[in-house]
């Protein structure tokens, strides 16, 4: 009696049950790290705090950064531009609070689907993956666009994420 062909055989069904099971262990495994990601840098609650007190820093109610219809993105060197009619120095404020990057996000499927290319770092992208990008029940027929203020802090050698929702 020949065996080799049966143990050929249970040894190719033995390599799929241990590819399947593998496969299932990393998918549920980047699961676990996007989840433990999550929760440590987007939205820490000293984050979403500082944010909102920026957003109130010399703004009334009628001039704030829900004023600006178009999405903007400012970094130290291009704060003036869009926060100096509020803050006056915006750069010292960017170095004070390890604040990177700050902006009104009109879009945010504009910007996951990758119609802002070269604006938004791929940090910035996967945050706003997470976040809610209509008020309507049907995200394909959107008409209410939910619009974020978005704060992007470096510390630690890491970056943290944090967003308000405005207008």
């Amino acid at each position: 009696m020949k065996k080799e062909g049966f143990i050929f055989m249970e040894t190719i069904a033995v390599l799929i049950v241990v590819v399947l099971s593998l496969t299932l262990v990393l998918s549920s495994y980047s699961l676990y790290t996007r989840k433990i990601k999550e929760k440590k840098y987007y939205d820490n609650a000293k984050d979403v705090y500082l944010l909102y007190t920026i957003s109130k820093m010399g703004t009334t109610s009628t001039n704030n950064y829900t004023r600006f219809t178009s999405s903007f993105w400012a970094n130290k060197d291009n704060c003036s531009i869009y926060m100096d009619s509020f803050l006056g120095d915006c750069s010292t404020l960017f170095s004070d609070t390890n604040l990177v990057n700050f902006g009104v996000i009109n879009d945010v499927t504009e910007v996951t689907k990758g119609i802002s290319t070269g604006l938004y770092d791929n940090g910035v992208i996967d945050y706003l993956k997470t976040v809610k990008v209509c008020d309507d029940e049907i995200v394909s027929t959107c008409n209410e666009k939910i619009r974020y203020l978005l704060g992007v802090f470096y510390r630690d050698k890491k970056y943290y994420y944090a967003s308000l929702r405005i207008g």
